[in-house]
């Protein structure tokens, strides 16, 4: 989760980096924080895993991007649709 700065093309800029990546995002969240009228905190659900070099890339990037930066954790993970889970 992370924030960005009230100004256009601030969320833009962070996507961006997954986007250039061929990283595939499947939900993006908005909620205001608490006591923080007009702000907002952005949740990403990502589609493959976290060490993955482009999504560490990716991930990497959005720090560089933002100092608001809340988290970044791998909260689960899902094989990707199609793909069967072996065990």
């Amino acid at each position: 989760m992370f924030r960005v700065a009230n100004r256009p093309g601030a969320l833009f800029e962070c996507l961006e980096h997954f986007a250039s990546r061929g990283v595939d995002l499947a939900k993006i969240e908005s909620r205001p924080p608490r006591g923080r009228p007009f702000e907002y905190v952005f949740y990403l659900d990502l589609l493959g895993h976290a060490t993955r070099p482009r999504i560490v890339e990716a991930l990497a990037a959005l720090l560089r991007t933002t100092a608001m930066c809340i988290s970044s954790r791998d909260a689960g993970a899902a094989p990707p649709p199609g793909e069967r889970v072996k065990g």
